[in-house]
């Protein structure tokens, strides 16, 4: 095995062994947000498909405006379409309501495919976010909870079926 494929093979390892993997220790979030969630991002495949989590090594550092490292990983035996940004979006909680803000990381390329766990070493993608809260919105304590949101699109026949799968993930960041 060549000296590259042993550190993919060694990093996915660690990522899989330090993060919280699929199950993260999340903030408490109330039913009635929770429904508010899903007719804000009306997506029927979230946290199915595939899911997202945060580093735990990191998880103390997190704060709005710095980089913020997600690993986004393929639970199901199709291929999924990312676009560019990976589809993600940013939320916060104000008035008992999930209030969308910036996400001011910069992606390039085409876009990214997520391939089904075991077919191939591409399960596992990992990205940043930058957190950033705008002007019109004011921070509220010491921490707040962040929802990261990303939606990609199923793939059946190497080609795109407009069927969206999403996953999120809740944590705490500090201002």
């Amino acid at each position: 095995m060549n000296a590259y494929i042993k550190i993919v093979v060694i990093s996915i390892v660690l990522l899989e062994v330090i993060g919280y993997g699929c199950s993260n220790s999340e903030p408490k979030i109330s039913r009635d947000l929770q429904e508010s969630f899903k007719n804000q991002v009306p997506v029927n495949d979230m946290n199915k498909s595939f899911c997202i989590w945060v580093d735990s090594s990191n998880y103390a550092e997190l704060k709005f405006g710095s980089d913020i490292y997600v690993v986004i990983e393929n639970l199901s035996d199709q291929q999924i379409f990312f676009p560019l940004g990976y589809g993600t979006r940013l939320f916060i909680v104000r008035d008992n309501k999930w209030v969308e803000i910036m996400n001011k990381n910069e992606y390039y390329g085409n876009g990214s495919i997520l391939f089904p766990k075991g077919i191939q070493l591409g399960y596992l993608i990992s990205t940043g976010i930058r957190p950033i809260i705008g002007p019109n919105i004011k921070y509220e304590g010491n921490q707040e909870i962040l929802r990261i949101v990303i939606i990609g699109e199923l793939i059946s026949d190497g080609k795109k079926t407009g069927i969206s799968a999403g996953a999120y993930t809740d944590v705490f960041v500090n201002p």
